[in-house]
């Protein structure tokens, strides 16, 4: 659990194969408690997610006016997203393209402003995310980098850098991961030239790969619809307080290569509440939603649950954290 965020992150590793120089290629199921998605008066958990090593992006969220000069419109909001969902921005905003809205009264058109462009910077939460539009890479902590694509146009109107669909991750060592992105069917491939495919159908996915002694093995998650009877308690910093039905899509079970399997279930408001280990023991996890309520803001497409919400507590204990909204608790049987 981060108790900065009050998230109750969950992940329920699926694969893993060990790289060169730590390099190493997984496969997870993830879920967060903070991810929402709410849409007029209905309101669904992402459930358990799928994701794996080289899924993640960086790209602008759009254009800006600058607050100290309002005639400059430049691309910017970049952010980075990793495997599990994490968005690091960054604490000198990154900003491309910059042009003079004035300037488009012209009949040259619109003018660069390239001046106003900052073409690199550092994550805010300081945790070794750094951009270099220059040399066109994102680099972490750990060294691993990723080349960028549309670093030539940065310097134009309208320019901006992105990650492509298909991702290439390298470490220092010039061993590689190359993912096909953030899609559901597709090939990634390591430096060994191991190949994991996915390939989706319907509601279940297929993972298909070679193990160490390269016989084949499949992993299949399969995604259902959990509809709920009763209905979950928001407040958005625009409706106020909203009684909400909840559908939940989210993944429902995840079969194994030795065919033992995770089951997964989802409480009234869409929230993870239990896990079923291969094992057949289980976690199950409670939120007291009649005394707290989630926090949404702003009520738009996948906004984050806001605040320090939730502690954690072992063995049917739940208590209150310091300025939470809602309470929580964990239910463990081996």
């Amino acid at each position: 659990m981060n108790l900065g965020t009050g998230s109750v992150f969950v992940s329920v590793p699926l694969l893993t194969l060990p790289g060169r120089n730590g390099l190493n290629y997984s496969v997870s199921l993830v879920s967060s408690s903070q991810a929402w998605n709410l849409a007029g008066n209905s309101t669904a958990s992402i459930g358990m997610y799928l994701t794996r090593t080289g899924a993640v992006t960086f790209k602008p969220s759009g254009s800006i006016v600058l607050s100290n000069n309002p005639d400059i419109r430049c691309i910017g909001g970049y952010a980075f997203t990793d495997e599990n969902g994490g968005a690091h921005t960054f604490s000198q905003p990154i900003q491309t393209g910059c042009w003079s809205m004035s300037s488009c009264q012209n009949p040259g058109g619109c003018v660069a402003q390239p001046s106003y462009n900052n073409l690199g910077g550092t994550d805010e939460r300081g945790e070794g995310i750094s951009v270099d539009l220059i040399a066109c890479k994102l680099t972490l902590k750990t060294g691993v980098w990723f080349p960028l694509t549309g670093c030539s146009t940065v310097n134009t109107m309208g320019g901006a850098a992105y990650l492509p669909y298909t991702v290439t991750m390298e470490n220092p060592n010039g061993n590689a991961i190359t993912s096909f992105g953030a899609g559901s069917n597709g090939t990634d491939m390591d430096s060994l030239g191991r190949k994991i495919t996915f390939s989706t159908s319907g509601a279940t996915t297929t993972i298909q790969y070679y193990d160490s002694n390269y016989n084949s093995q499949t992993i299949k998650v399969t995604y259902g619809t959990q509809s709920q009877s009763g209905t979950c308690s928001y407040h958005t910093s625009q409706q106020g307080n909203v009684n909400s039905p909840v559908n939940v899509i989210g993944n429902a079970s995840a079969v194994l290569p030795n065919g033992l399997s995770y089951i997964f279930q989802y409480d009234q408001c869409g929230t993870l509440n239990k896990v079923v280990y291969p094992s057949g023991g289980y976690t199950r996890y409670q939120f007291d939603y009649s005394n707290y309520t989630h926090i949404l803001t702003p009520p738009t497409s996948n906004p984050r649950v806001t605040g320090t919400d939730v502690e954690l507590v072992q063995k049917y204990v739940c208590r209150q954290a310091p300025a939470s909204l809602f309470l929580a608790c964990i239910i463990r049987k081996a």
